[in-house]
């Protein structure tokens, strides 16, 4: 189980990466016609803050955190014979 939580979190945030990027190179590179102009600025502020949230938890405190959590549980668990 603890795999497949890992891989979920690299995946999600790959994607939230991506998505980012993609949103705002489309900011950048291309001409927005005026009507889809406030739709693309709030999807790049809900990316902007997603990928904040992606970097925070990679190399802020949640990481070092969950590797902390993870070994006290190791720590605290049964020795298997």
């Amino acid at each position: 189980m603890k795999l497949a939580n890992n891989v979920l979190f690299y995946i999600i945030a790959i994607l939230v990466t991506v998505g980012f990027v993609g949103v705002l190179g489309l900011f950048i590179f291309r001409a927005v016609p005026e009507g889809n102009s406030q739709a693309l600025s709030i999807t790049l502020g809900a990316f902007t803050g997603a990928f904040m949230t992606v970097v925070n938890y990679f190399f802020g405190s949640s990481k070092g955190s969950a590797e902390k959590t993870e070994a006290m549980i190791t720590a605290t668990s049964p020795a298997k014979a």
